[in-house]
């Protein structure tokens, strides 16, 4: 693919951004794009598939880049040596430049608020250098199973630990089985002691003195240290034959599991990460609390109808312009200010128009009003913050029913 098809592609929404190891990857709004920059062979690598829908349920949100780029748009992107460019119009902060670092060894993530002469200089011959540095792939599987194969790195370092770790401790097994082995030569001195009842000292000096103190110890004295020392060794042999074979067992387990992540995909995944954390070698990460924003609108759900709200103009202008799809209908009060509503699906469903209607009458404590609705797409946006032009509208009076349970609804919205 040339050049050109692929600055067709900007500009890009991002929808998420995460870091895995050495790598960074990109999801976009509209797009089936995926975008995965391989630092290894510092090659980013274009992926026109449909967004993996699992990726949420990895915990793989890099929080400090999503805090400044998430929504943000891509409106150009240049090589310039072994960095990458990125020029992305954020609503928060600004027009933001994302310059990542190409180097194999030690790749960098840089935000920079001043945008430099870069993106106006050389434009032609950068662009044919993105074609080189950035090609398309089509190959979903091989994108899948690169994807998987960064997730379980971190599963085989765990995995590859533990197995150092346990055939360490089988090596000192043998070491103490040995030393428990050769404390039964005890046995053997018990024995000759019973033998010879009257206690031969010149002899068992000379045969056993490493053994025993026989010229200050009594027969019985002899005899009971000898007991102590063999009960211990055969008590310790059963010990650590049982040990060792838990040893050996965890090791065969340990094996089988690294095995199993040399084939990298959704289902091996889940399996080792929950193999290790029953194995308690992995913590369950706790659940996350999201923290709302302040322009993070209101959500319900009545039936099949899913229903999204803000309550002042930033929650209004983040609702409309930059959460809802272009497909979905916005719903206002006709000629007064008042709640931005979107009713989450594509069509214009009567009854569905009604309770929203109702809704935005309870939300503006009114009994009676016309409402506007409209497609997303067909709003213009205005210089007063929350303030829209509504092209293409429908009118329709709604007066208050109320038969829905607006109080229930909006003490259990949740913010989005």
């Amino acid at each position: 693919m040339n050049a050109e098809k692929i600055t067709a592609l900007v500009p890009l929404k991002i929808h998420h951004i995460f870091k895995l190891s050495h790598h960074i990857l990109f999801t976009f709004e509209s797009t089936p794009s995926v975008w995965l920059i391989d630092f290894e062979n510092a090659s980013p690598q274009w992926y026109i598939v449909q967004p993996l829908h699992r990726l949420h349920s990895f915990g793989l949100e890099d929080h400090g880049l999503n805090h400044y780029l998430k929504d943000g748009v891509i409106n150009h992107i240049q090589v310039e040596g072994d960095h990458l460019s990125l020029s992305i119009q954020t609503k928060g902060f600004g027009l933001l430049q994302l310059v990542i670092s190409l180097r194999k060894a030690r790749p960098r993530f840089h935000l920079k608020n001043e945008m430099k002469t870069w993106f106006t200089s050389h434009q032609e011959e950068n662009e044919i250098h993105v074609q080189t540095v950035c090609p398309i792939n089509t190959d979903i599987h091989a994108f899948e199973r690169r994807f998987f194969q960064l997730l379980m790195e971190p599963l085989q370092k765990i995995i590859t630990q533990q197995l150092t770790t346990k055939k360490r401790k089988d090596e000192h097994y043998e070491k103490d089985a040995q030393n428990h082995q050769s404390m039964t030569k005890y046995q053997t001195l018990v024995d000759d002691l019973m033998l010879r009842q009257a206690l031969d000292v010149d002899y068992f000096q000379k045969t056993y003195g490493t053994l025993l103190d026989f010229e200050h110890l009594t027969f019985g004295e002899c005899v009971n240290i000898c007991y102590k020392k063999i009960k211990k060794a055969k008590q310790g042999l059963i010990t650590l034959h049982e040990q060792r074979q838990n040893n050996h067992q965890e090791i065969i387990e340990l094996e089988t599991l690294l095995q199993r992540s040399h084939e990298p995909s959704f289902e091996q995944y889940t399996f080792l990460k929950e193999a290790l954390i029953a194995k308690r070698l992995l913590l369950q990460a706790p659940q996350k609390i999201l923290q709302a924003r302040a322009e993070s609108p209101y959500q319900i759900t009545y039936k099949n109808w899913k229903v999204s709200f803000g309550k002042n103009q930033k929650q209004n202008d983040y609702l409309t312009f930059h959460y809802a799809k272009k497909n979905e209908v916005f719903i206002h009060l006709e000629g007064y200010p008042s709640h931005h509503i979107i009713l989450h699906q594509t069509h214009f469903e009567p009854d569905a128009i009604r309770f929203t209607g109702e809704l935005l009458l309870h939300l503006n404590q009114r009994l009676e009003a016309p409402i506007v609705y409209a497609k997303v797409g067909s709003l213009k946006q205005t210089k007063v913050f929350g303030q829209v032009i509504v092209k293409d509208k429908k009118t329709m009076m709604v007066k208050q029913s109320y038969q829905y349970p607006f109080d229930a609804l909006l003490k259990n919205a949740i913010r989005i």
